[in-house]
Order: structure tokens, then sequence, then C-alpha cells
């Protein structure tokens, strides 16, 4: 296959949100599988859930686990720097208005660390997603927004 890379690069750019049909082309040809991977990280979301369910779309989808983002990101260190958005679902403040489940306090931990692995990286932007409940800075534990705001360099 005698494809500029460059144009390769340029196609599958327009396929950015259709994570699916990345990975069915990065499928068919090795050239193809190299030319994706900066596409299919472009936009990396995660949860603070117990499940793998994804309100949004009834599904699993690709919002994945701190902890299995974490092992991703460990055994694939080069993908930090295809990531430009860095999306995080905290999923549980929908279902307890008062405090988070414990395993969420968890979960900021991961957060911290995830965001540590980030620290040198291109991102663009960290989006912070609650569906159905404003989340207050305070509620955060605090070595979250530490990270967070030595992310954003401030």
């Amino acid at each position: 296959m005698k494809f500029p890379f460059n144009i390769l690069n340029s196609i599958f750019g327009f396929l950015k949100l259709h994570p699916d049909s990345l990975i069915q082309c990065s499928k068919a040809h090795l050239v193809f599988s190299q030319a994706i991977e900066r596409h299919l990280y472009y936009h990396i979301r995660f949860h603070t859930s117990r499940d793998s369910w994804d309100p949004r779309t009834g599904k699993v989808g690709y919002t994945l686990k701190p902890s299995f983002l974490i092992k991703l990101l460990s055994k694939m260190p080069h993908i930090v720097n295809h990531v430009c958005v860095l999306e995080i679902d905290f999923i549980d403040f929908c279902r307890c208005q008062c405090h988070p489940f414990p395993h969420v306090a968890h979960n900021f931990e991961e957060i911290s660390l995830i965001l540590l692995m980030f620290s040198k990286s291109r991102l663009e932007y960290i989006i912070l997603a609650a569906l159905c409940y404003t989340i207050s800075w305070t509620q955060l534990l605090q070595s979250l927004t530490t990270v967070l705001e030595n992310s954003l360099h401030l």
C-alpha cells in the first residue's frame, strides 16, 4: 500500500467522532492501524461509576474505567501524545446528591494519577461532566483539585 501518510491521516481525521469505524479500519491493514492511532485516542472519556454503563447512550461504549485507562497508559505511554480532549464523567454524583459513593473517593485518587500521566502532554481540554448534578469545587478531593490546577497551569 503506497498512500502518503498525510493523505491517510487526513482521511482518518474525519472519523475522530466515530471510534467504531476507526477500529474497523485499523484492522484492515498495518499502515491504517498506525495512521489511526492518533485519531482513535484524540478524545478519551472515563467515568467514576462502578459500572461500565454509559447513561448517555445506554450502552458500554468508549467510556473507560479509570483503572483501565491507567493500565492502557502504562502499556502504551505514547498515547498521551495523541490525546487532546480528556473527559471525566462523574456518573455517581447523579445517584447520590448529598455525598459521592465511597468508591468515588478512590476514583478521585485514580483520576489524579491519570492527570499526572498527562502533565507533559498536549491536552487542549479537560472536561469535567456530571449529567444530572452540579459538582462544586469543594466536593472534589484536594489532591484532585491540586492536580487539575497544575494541569491547567494555574
